[in-house]
């Protein structure tokens, strides 16, 4: 990979996306997220699981794609 998709966030500690490949991952995670806070009030057990494992998958998706997350020191 060439460029990172998430890059070291300007200020505090962590990643943002950088790329369009980036952005459209985040798209897709609070697409997720918002689906599975909709259903929350058939299936609230079902609805908490789906985003915990939604946030650890996008958690690994972009410490795989982007830089060591961590201060700036430009």
């Amino acid at each position: 990979m060439k460029q990172p998709w998430f890059r070291k966030r300007r200020f505090g500690w962590g990643l943002s996306p950088s790329s369009w490949q980036g952005w459209t991952g985040t798209a897709i995670y609070l697409v997720l997220v918002v689906l599975f806070a909709s259903a929350a009030v058939k299936n609230p057990a079902g609805s908490i699981i789906g985003v915990v494992i939604g946030t650890v998958l996008f958690i690994i998706f972009a410490l795989a794609t982007g830089e060591r997350p961590g201060h700036r020191t430009e």
